[in-house]
Parts: structure tokens; sequence; C-alpha cells
């Protein structure tokens, strides 16, 4: 699974993720928890700009 977050107003790449391919036993599980910690990191990488 990929990622990408992007400024609009400038046209650039803020951040980009890549997940190792996986079999998990919820997808509905797995999707949620990936999406939160893709916005926590995000929202970290933001701070340190």
């Amino acid at each position: 699974m990929m990622g990408n977050l992007f400024d609009a107003s400038k046209e650039k790449s803020i951040c980009s993720v890549q997940t190792k391919t996986i079999n998990p036993g919820s997808i509905e599980k797995f999707s949620k928890g990936l999406i939160e910690s893709m916005l926590v990191r995000s929202i970290e990488d933001l701070r340190n700009l």
C-alpha cells in the first residue's frame, strides 16, 4: 500500500509512505490502523518542517 500527501497550492509532494505486502486477518482493522498511523506521522513531520 502506498500513500502520498501533496501541498496543492505549491503542487509539491510533502510526504510519501509505503508498506510491505501482508495478508491481514481483517482488512477493515488493518486499513483503519494504517490510516491512523499515516496521519499521526504526517502531522509529526509537518510540525518539524
